[in-house]
């Protein structure tokens, strides 16, 4: 009875910390070393289910799958148990839920693929419905493993879901000799199909594509900011600064200008940047590009607090029919005063005439010491970065588990 209870901690512990651990693997204020520590800690609550066998599986389908870490954890188990029969049960409760999705997907990317390779070479069967190839496909490419031939085969899918997935897969997996296989899909009819071969053909170094991008920049969505970030790194910094100036005379889109301006990552841009600042709706956001382009946190001196007339994100009244989320609830609030007298005096160390990425010119050995030492989000922006920089190779990995990227060479 009292092994009971451990197995059930061991369970509940992991469906708990693994919404954290979600939250972190993108976050401002976690580092590797961070998410590493609490990465072993998930860790080692799976080994105690692992080593307690078809008991530590009793633990986990015990768990009430509507709790955020449930699905993540009993996924685990059943992907490091060869047990199908939880597997399939969960696979049939993500036709309805999006959280159970989520969670199958991290499950499949934490699991190391030589244990989880029972069910994910099943789901790649070609004549497996396309939601579950696109789950082992998701695999394969957390992994950065090449699954070779299924990958072609999900390229001429009629599914659009899964051939945009795939279209996703090839540019993450560097695999520049694909490029044919997309450019005819350039002008597809299907949206998602479109978007995803010119955001996979312009990471992988097709101009066309990059240009045809621009169209899809949207700063209000992670898709659209990754669109924003290969556009500009496929354009030459006078043409995106056009486009990016064309923005900034339309108001629908001057948040889209503000973000372009920070990757961009051109330093004479920043009195502009400094001036944004002092309008509630565009001054976190504006703080956060001044930082991506010089690598000055928002913080100490230069941090301030709520502007007069900000929206903060919903409240509670329930005659208040704005129920939107605050987009930038997790930036700081900068003060434009402080940060303009620091601006005058540290921007001669800045170099002109080059894209600066937190602080230095935008090369491949700062990314790699970004990469190491930078805090998630800095990480998240810099692994797409180098992707443009070394088209051909595969994405860096920033969410794979953090003891494991310690690990590699």
């Amino acid at each position: 009875m009292a092994y009971s209870s451990v197995l059930e901690r061991h369970a509940e512990e992991v469906a708990a910390l693994w919404p954290r651990r979600e939250r972190d693997a993108g976050a401002a204020e976690v580092g590797l070393p961070e998410l590493a520590r609490l990465d072993r800690r998930v860790e080692a609550h799976l080994d105690g289910l692992r080593l307690a066998g078809a008991q530590g599986t009793r633990a986990t389908v015990a768990l009430d799958l509507g709790e955020p870490g449930a699905p993540f954890t009993i996924a685990a188990q059943a992907l490091d148990r060869r047990d199908a029969k939880s597997l399939a049960g969960l696979l049939d409760a993500a036709e309805k839920e999006v959280a159970i999705v989520e969670g199958l997907i991290g499950a499949l990317a934490w699991v190391p693929l030589e244990r989880a390779s029972w069910a994910v070479s099943a789901m790649l069967h070609e004549r497996c419905p396309a939601p579950l190839r696109r789950f082992g496909l998701g695999a394969h490419v957390a992994h950065r493993s090449d699954p070779g031939l299924p990958l072609l085969d999900a390229m001429g899918a009629s599914a659009a879901p899964l051939r945009a997935a795939a279209f996703h897969g090839a540019a993450v997996l560097g695999r520049r000799d694909l490029l044919p296989d997309i450019v005819p899909d350039l002008q597809a009819d299907s949206t998602p199909i479109r978007f995803a071969a010119r955001f996979a053909a312009a990471l992988l170094g097709d101009a066309d594509a990059a240009q045809m991008l621009w169209t899809h920049a949207d700063s209000s969505t992670v898709a659209g900011r990754q669109a924003l970030v290969v556009a500009i790194g496929r354009s030459t910094p006078e043409g995106a600064a056009r486009s990016i100036d064309r923005w900034r005379g339309e108001p629908r889109r001057r948040r889209d200008a503000v973000e372009g301006l920070g990757i961009l990552g051109d330093p004479q841009r920043v009195p502009w940047l400094i001036e944004e600042m002092r309008h509630p709706d565009l001054a976190r956001l504006a703080g956060a590009a001044f930082t991506r382009i010089t690598g000055m946190p928002i913080e100490g001196a230069l941090r301030g607090g709520p502007l007069e007339g900000a929206k903060t994100g919903p409240t509670d009244d329930p005659a208040d029919e704005d129920v939107e989320p605050d987009p930038d609830a997790a930036l700081p609030w900068p003060d434009p005063d402080a940060i303009e007298r620091s601006w005058s005096e540290a921007r001669r160390r800045f170099p002109v005439g080059k894209r600066l990425l937190f602080g230095s010119a935008l090369e491949v050995s700062h990314c790699d010491q970004l990469l190491r030492t930078g805090s998630q989000a800095v990480r998240t922006a810099v692994a797409l970065e180098r992707a443009l920089l070394v088209p051909g190779r595969p994405l860096v990995a920033v969410r794979a588990p953090g003891f494991r990227q310690l690990a590699r060479p």
